[in-house]
């Protein structure tokens, strides 16, 4: 059994037998994770977040193959035409000490909120405006799964299951493994609002369809 059809290609080549090679993916509870329709305000200040602004958020194990350093970079560059962008890392894992010295050398600690594992990420998501997965490789994400049923719009890179979810410019954006794409298409989104809606309509409907529990 595999996640996505990269593997189960990798399976193929190496002379596995093809009626022997399943595909199934992850499967979320989409009832969970849902859009939020309360004030965003009162839910970020319940988290203790930045109450307005706009909040960029990666949910995940801290560890360097998810290089979210690329993503502080892009970060650095963007809070010079986005003042109120805040960066929200939800989890914890060895890369914590490097992304957060990071951070602070780029000059915008003040905009990177480490939050710390926690048991659920929903109302994370929820309160968020944009979701970012700028991993090296994916065998078929959970974290984007539940922020595409959040409802948010996605940015992440072109690996793995990964470019299986996402069709770019239709339920979100994919992008290479390099800072200024991911800076190019977040401030894309932030700038766009139609494509903005569209992108967060398209995620969910998306994963309903395809990515429930019930359909796994």
């Amino acid at each position: 059994i595999v996640q996505n059809r990269e593997y189960q290609n990798k399976l193929a080549t190496l002379g596995f037998p093809e009626n022997k090679v399943v595909r199934i993916p992850n499967g979320i509870d989409t009832q969970h994770y849902r859009p939020f329709s309360g004030s965003t305000v009162a839910l970020r200040q319940k988290l203790r977040l930045p109450p307005k602004g706009q909040l960029i958020s990666f949910t995940g194990y801290f560890r360097q193959v998810k290089r979210v350093e690329l993503l502080i970079e892009a970060l650095a560059d963007l809070v010079v035409s986005f003042p109120g962008v805040h960066l929200v890392l939800v989890g914890d894992g060895p890369s914590r000490d490097e992304w957060s010295g990071m951070a602070y050398n780029f000059g915008i600690s003040a905009h990177v909120n480490f939050v710390g594992a926690v048991e659920d990420v929903a109302e994370y998501l929820q309160s968020s405006d944009i979701f970012v997965l700028p991993s090296d490789r994916e065998h078929f994400s959970n974290s984007l799964l539940e922020a595409m049923a959040c409802g948010l719009p996605v940015v992440a890179t072109n690996v793995g299951g990964n470019k299986e979810c996402i069709e770019s410019g239709i339920n979100g954006l994919l992008v290479s493994h390099d800072a200024g794409a991911l800076h190019g298409a977040i401030s894309t989104i932030l700038t766009d609002e139609a494509l903005r809606q569209r992108l967060k309509e398209n995620a969910r409907q998306l994963v309903v369809r395809d990515y429930s529990i019930e359909q796994m």
